[in-house]
């Protein structure tokens, strides 16, 4: 029996006139499976961690849009800042003198949740709830967990006081 490799990868029968037998083994068909499990293992982390940064930068981006909607308020309204002691969702019902005079539309985060509000007049902090973890509104107690982002401003100066984005 003579046998000779041909360029598909296969193997056929030169002599007898068997049926040609053409395909990969049970090993090598294994062998790219692990090979293509390992390289999900290592790629996907990281581009679920870059679609999570890539979210928070559009967070961050909104935030100043807001800061910038607001310092647009604290000047029209005689240096004060909208009064809300407790906090508040921002959005046309419960903040419609502000939008859409000062906000285009209802912020949402990219995880489907609001921007929450807190103001005194003098200072405002804006609440982000960082991948769709609860407790803005005060629900998880005194000290929420690092999936938060506070925004601060009295000045003009927009501050995060919470730098882990939760990704």
């Amino acid at each position: 029996m003579i046998w000779e490799v041909r360029r598909a990868g296969g193997i056929h029968d030169a002599g007898d006139g068997k049926k040609d037998s053409f395909g990969f083994t049970l090993i090598e068909i294994l062998v790219v499976v692990a090979i293509i499990g390992i390289l999900a293992s290592i790629a996907l982390p990281k581009l679920f961690a870059a679609i999570c940064r890539s979210k928070v930068g559009k967070v961050d981006g909104v935030v100043g849009s807001l800061n910038g909607s607001l310092s647009m308020y604290f000047a029209d309204n005689e240096g004060s800042f909208p009064v809300l002691s407790s906090s508040t969702t921002i959005n046309s019902a419960s903040m419609g003198y502000l939008i859409p005079k000062y906000f285009e539309t209802d912020p949402i985060t990219p995880w489907g949740d609001p921007y929450r509000y807190t103001g005194d007049g003098a200072f405002y902090t804006i609440c982000v709830s960082i991948d769709g973890a609860k407790g803005c509104d005060g629900s998880s107690g005194t000290s929420p967990p690092d999936d938060y982002r506070y925004y601060s401003s009295g000045d003009g100066k927009m501050q995060s006081t919470n730098t882990n984005p939760g990704c």
